[in-house]
C-alpha cells in the first residue's frame, strides 16, 4: 500500500489525527479529540517544514531559484584557483525562513478539521512499503 493511500483512508476515520511526510518513510496516526491533518515536508533528520503538498507554483519556483543561486554561487567559487569543495559548497545566504509556515495553517478546512501536530491521545506510527 502506498503511503498516499494510507494517508487518504486514515483521514477518512473520525477522532483522527494523520501526519503526511511527503520526504520521508512513513505516516503518523494517532487517536484524538478532534481530527487533525498535517503535512511535514521535511526529510529525515531535518527540523519540521509544515506547509502544503505538494507546495504552491510560487513557493516551488522560489526554492528551485534559491537552489540554482546557491549551485551557481557553488560553481563561481570552484572555478577560483585554491578554493576547496567545502567552501565551494557553503549557502552564501541561509534561509531565514526555513520553517516559516506553521501546521496550523495545513489544516484540512473542508470538514473542519484542525491542523495541529501533536494533540492529545494515542499514536502509532505506521509504515508504508511503496511495492
Amino acid at each position: 500500500m502506498s503511503r498516499e493511500a494510507l494517508r487518504t483512508f486514515a483521514r477518512t476515520i473520525d477522532e483522527t489525527g494523520v501526519g503526511y511526510y511527503p520526504n520521508s518513510v512513513f505516516v503518523h496516526v494517532d487517536v484524538r479529540d478532534r481530527r487533525a491533518y498535517w503535512v511535514d515536508r521535511s526529510g529525515p533528520g531535518e527540523r519540521a517544514d509544515y506547509g502544503r503538498w505538494p507546495p504552491p507554483d510560487r513557493e516551488a519556483r522560489e526554492a528551485r531559484e534559491r537552489v540554482m543561486a546557491i549551485a551557481f554561487h557553488a560553481l563561481e567559487r570552484l572555478a577560483r584557483p585554491g578554493t576547496s569543495d567545502d567552501e565551494a559548497s557553503r549557502d552564501p545566504e541561509p534561509d531565514a525562513e526555513a520553517n516559516r509556515e506553521g501546521a496550523d495553517e495545513d489544516a484540512d478546512t473542508t470538514g473542519g478539521e484542525s491542523g495541529a501536530p501533536g494533540g492529545a491521545g494515542t499514536s502509532a506510527t505506521v509504515a508504508a512499503i511503496d511495492q
